[in-house]
Order: structure tokens, then sequence, then C-alpha cells
């Protein structure tokens, strides 16, 4: 699906504008994708005919949330994003604003008396845990229907051991509310988050 630049850092620290810096150390982070050739000649085979348009471009769906989580979320500068989509679980971690950590996995059949969701996320947060420590704040996307439920697994899931600070995790739902100073919501009866940040993910100025 290609690459997108998500960051640039000098001595460790985000820059917005490196042009022009003087530094010892400059970083830059590429997340980098790809999809099968042949989905993408169907997909984009459907797209041309539904819409009539050619100008069509595959991007990396975590690199894309990620991005407008910067816009809706400026000060943030340490959290987990935890998206939940159907069966798939990413999660994305976040340090001093740059995309350092991408754990992705699919909920499968777990152990007798074991939620195969919880399963998935420690085992996603263990492999985080082998490089990094884990943030106190962790956002939430996903669907109405469930969004209440799963925020109550992460408030009370066992990964305490996982973190370096005794404190509780501070857990926050995206709501469609963190994105109206962004976007123009219709009167629909249910949000799609995930369409809204894609939205609002291609409102970022390039270049």
């Amino acid at each position: 699906a290609g690459q997108i630049l998500i960051g640039t850092g000098r001595e460790g620290y985000d820059i917005k504008r490196p042009i022009g810096k003087r530094a010892s150390r400059i970083s830059v982070i590429v997340l980098s994708s790809s999809i099968e050739e042949q989905v993408v000649l169907g997909v984009g085979a459907v797209l041309r005919k539904s819409f009539y348009t050619n100008d069509i471009r595959f991007v990396s769906a975590a690199g894309a949330r990620y991005q407008a989580f910067r816009v809706v979320f400026p000060h943030e500068e340490d959290y987990l994003l935890i998206d939940s989509a159907g069966r798939a679980l990413t999660t994305a971690l976040v340090r001093r604003r740059l995309l350092v950590s991408l754990e992705q996995g699919v909920v499968t059949s777990a152990p007798a008396k074991t939620d195969p969701w919880l399963v998935l996320l420690e085992n996603s947060l263990e492999s985080i845990t082998k490089r990094y420590p884990l943030p106190r704040t962790m956002f939430l996307v996903a669907p109405d229907s469930v969004r209440e439920a799963l925020k109550g697994k992460l408030e009370n899931a066992p990964v305490g051991s996982l973190r370096l600070s005794s404190e509780s995790a501070t857990v926050i739902p995206l709501a469609p509310a963190h994105l109206t100073d962004h976007l123009k919501l219709g009167l629909v009866p249910e949000t799609d988050l995930e369409l809204e940040l894609l939205a609002i993910f291609a409102g970022i100025p390039r270049g």
C-alpha cells in the first residue's frame, strides 16, 4: 500500500519542520505497508467503476489513524492506541508523539475460561514491553456497540505487571465529541469513527 512519513526527530524529539535545523542525530520514521497485488487491482477496479475516478491511493490504516490522532490530541505525548474492529486488534505505542511500536492480530479461540480479546491484547502488550515501558494513557477506538464493554475490559485487564508505574491506567474511548472541532458530522443514527479518522487524515496538508 506504500509508505507514509509519520515523523521526523532531532535528538530523540519530534520536530515538525526539520529543514534548516542543526543536530547530531536525526531520525525519520516511515510506516511501510503492503497489500497483495490482486487485492489492490480488484479493489481499485470496483472503486473506479463505482465513483468514476482514477484518483485512488491506498494507505496504511494504522498510519492514517495515528496521524489523525496527532491532529485531534496534539498535546498527548505518550499513549497506547488500541483499535478494535471486528476480530482484528491493532495496538500502537506512541512515545514523544512518535509511533515506535505496532502490533496487529486477529482474535481467535482461547483456553477455557479466558477472554480471547484479552488474551490477544496481553500478548500484544507483552511484545511491546520487550522494548518499551507502557504509558499510563490508553486510547480506545471501537464501534458504538462494544465501546463501553471493551473500556471495562481494559480498565480491569491484568496487565499491571507489564507497567513500571503502580498508578492505574487511564482509558479514553474515542467518541464523536472528540472530533467535532475537526469535522462537520452529519445527523446519522450511528457514527463511523474509522471513517471520520480517515477524513481527518485526508485533510492533513502534505508537502
